[in-house]
Parts: C-alpha cells; sequence; structure tokens
C-alpha cells in the first residue's frame, strides 16, 4: 500500500460509510450520499488530528463562515475525524465560549474504526490521530488534488477555494491554470486568462525552441489532452504545419553544418587548425595552488621543485667485484 493508502489523483475515491453528526443528529453517511448520479456536485474532504483540540477548531470555524461560498459552487464540505461519534455530538453542541463548536452547518464524519484514515493514507498509527489531509473530488468522485499537513498548522480557506474553481474551471471549459491563476466573473475572461498570460503563443514558442535546439524539441500530447474538445480543427492544422516546417529549418541548418564538416575532413593540410571555440590546454595541475587552500610552513617555496628521486630509481644496482672476479677466473682456464 502506498503512502496515501487507496487514494490516487485522477482516480475514483475510495467508498467509505461512516457516521455522520449534522445540525445536531448524528446520521450514516457515506461518498454516494454527497456525490450521485442525481446530485452531481464536488466535495472536499478535510481530516483532522481530534475534536476539543487548539487549531481544529480554528479550521472547522473558519470553512463555516464560507460554507456559502462553496454550496454556491455546487461543493459540499466535510470534516473527518477519528473521534467517535459521541465525542463529535457533544464537540458540537457545546457553545463556542466553553470550547466547542457551537451550531454548525458542516458535517462532523466519525472515523472511530481508522478504515477511512488508512483508506486515504492520513492516518499516523503510531498516535492514531489523522494528519491534516485535503481531498478534492469533482462530480464523478475522481480525485483533483490532496494536501498534506503536519499536525501543528492549518490549512487555507481561501486556497481551498481558488483551488476549487480552478478545477472547475479546467473541467468545464478545458483551460490551463498557470502560477497563482484565480478565477473571474466572465467566463469567456476565465478563457481569455491563460492565453494573455503569456507574451507569445503556442505556436510561436514551440518555433523558438525548434530553432534554438532543432529537432531535440519533443511536442508531447499532454496540454492536447486537457484542451476543449470543440476546439477547431483548422487551428490544430495549422499548429501542425507550424511546427513541421520548422522541424525541416532545423535539420536544413544541421545538413549544412555537416557538409562542412566533411569538406574540412578531406583537407590534405596535416597542420592542426585551432579556432576561438577550441578549448585550451589547461595547465598542469601540479603547477596550480588548490583554490583556498591554507600556505604550510614546512612546504617547499616553490610548487614546480622536482622531488629528489629515491635510491631505488637514481641508478640500476650493479654487481660487486667478488662476484665478477671468480666467474672470469674460471672461464681463462677453460
Amino acid at each position: 500500500m502506498s503512502t496515501l493508502g487507496k487514494v490516487r489523483i485522477g482516480y475514483k475515491a475510495p467508498e467509505f460509510h461512516c457516521d455522520a453528526v449534522i445540525k445536531g443528529t448524528i446520521e450514516e453517511v457515506s461518498l454516494s450520499t454527497y456525490i450521485n448520479e442525481n446530485k452531481p456536485s464536488w466535495l472536499i474532504l478535510l481530516f483532522i488530528p481530534a475534536a476539543f483540540s487548539f487549531v481544529c477548531p480554528t479550521e472547522v470555524l473558519a470553512f463555516q463562515n464560507c460554507l456559502d461560498e462553496f454550496r454556491d459552487r455546487n461543493c459540499d464540505v466535510v470534516f473527518v475525524s477519528v473521534d467517535t461519534k459521541h465525542s463529535l455530538w457533544h464537540w458540537q453542541n457545546v457553545p463556542r465560549q466553553y470550547g466547542g463548536l457551537g451550531q454548525i452547518d458542516i458535517a462532523l464524519l466519525s472515523d472511530a474504526n481508522h478504515k477511512m484514515s488508512r483508506d486515504y493514507g492520513v492516518l499516523i498509527e503510531e498516535e492514531g490521530v489523522c494528519l491534516r489531509g485535503m481531498f478534492i473530488l469533482d462530480e464523478e468522485a475522481v480525485v483533483q488534488q490532496i494536501t498534506l499537513n503536519n499536525l501543528t498548522v492549518g490549512r487555507s480557506v481561501l486556497e481551498a477555494l481558488r483551488l476549487l474553481e480552478a478545477f472547475q474551471a479546467v473541467a468545464k471549459h478545458g483551460v490551463l491554470c498557470p502560477v497563482d491563476w484565480k478565477p473571474s466573473n466572465n467566463a469567456m475572461e476565465t478563457i481569455n486568462t491563460i492565453s494573455n498570460t503569456l507574451t507569445e503563443s503556442y505556436d510561436e514558442r514551440l518555433a523558438n525552441l525548434q530553432k534554438e535546439f532543432g529537432d531535440t524539441v519533443v511536442v508531447t500530447d499532454l496540454d492536447a489532452k486537457h484542451k476543449s474538445e470543440g476546439e477547431d480543427k483548422a487551428k490544430t492544422n495549422s499548429r501542425q504545419s507550424s511546427s513541421q516546417s520548422n522541424s525541416s529549418t532545423g535539420g536544413g541548418g544541421s545538413a549544412q553544418y555537416n557538409g562542412r564538416a566533411r569538406s574540412q575532413s578531406h583537407s590534405t593540410d596535416n597542420t592542426p587548425r585551432f579556432s576561438s571555440n577550441d578549448c585550451l590546454p589547461r595547465r598542469s595541475f601540479s603547477s596550480a595552488r588548490p583554490a583556498h587552500s591554507i600556505h604550510s610552513k614546512s612546504a617547499p617555496q616553490s610548487l614546480n621543485t622536482t622531488p629528489t628521486p629515491t635510491p631505488s630509481s637514481a641508478r640500476p644496482p650493479t654487481l660487486r667485484k667478488e662476484h665478477s672476479q671468480p666467474s672470469t677466473a674460471r672461464h681463462s682456464r677453460d
């Protein structure tokens, strides 16, 4: 099992069945309670470590204050905790001045058996509590976004709302959302926001890349699959023709360079030729002092001093006289 349990971005979220505290009552809920064929809405699941803690109530109350903003965008918000349904019921019914949540509309799901937390990969087994995980599910219960925080840091309501609107814009209009993308109230402005972010069009960027790097630029279908299905076919054909013309231009320049290289290789002059782009020979490593080195007092004054050869390498060993004279005498008698 992966670190995120059964959850994978781009795939359907794991099913869950648990008890929930909703407006002071305890009910049984499941994933199909919030996302089904009759109710194709978005869902944000927010896991919290424990009830009656310090950071958790600030998150619940902050999302409660902005709950209408999420519901206006066809999205439900629920919190999940490993506490029992009775603890969550008391947490919701205790007034805020006494450490409770008071009357809220957000559902509090009880994962007392830790199954949902394990399936979504947020359970800390050693402590029995959950990381602060946030999961955005689309109308088909497909996971679009995952955020995991450690226990000590809460999440941002505005960032969750921005991410929701960004993924909804992608699902509705087929646009791509760059860094710090923010929605617009006008649908046409939302579509034009992406194209106006960059100073040059897709074809111009592709042409410049292929002009600089040649045929090494590979065009993938990663961006194409996110474009709207109703895109004009003529625009697609023009992009393909533009990329092909730029690829042929890069190939011609390569052939010209190869022809010039072949003409130089047939030259009869064996004199080495150097250009300004050729690398000059470097100095010997022993003649250069390493950077940031500290000079030792015991070191020689010059780093170019030739080391004195050892006796073994100064001259080869010679035969001693007492061994050579008897040998000569024996040969003379013969």
